[in-house]
């Protein structure tokens, strides 16, 4: 099963879910990965980098 650790970058997530044709995965510890600490979505990501888009041309004007 694919994952992903609290520790990796957005792209690297981002590159999994495109290579593997998926919309989420769950975050595991790398330590003890039966421990979950949440879920990430592609629309997570998505939504995030727009938010900063928004933010950056607002702080223009």
């Amino acid at each position: 099963m694919e994952v992903a650790y609290p520790d990796e970058t957005l792209d690297a997530v981002l590159k999994r879910f495109a290579s593997k044709q998926i919309g989420r995965l769950p975050v595991v510890d790398r330590e003890d990965k039966t421990r979950l600490l949440g879920l990430i979505t592609r629309s997570d990501i998505v939504n995030a980098y727009n938010k900063k888009v928004v933010e950056k041309v607002r702080d223009t004007y």
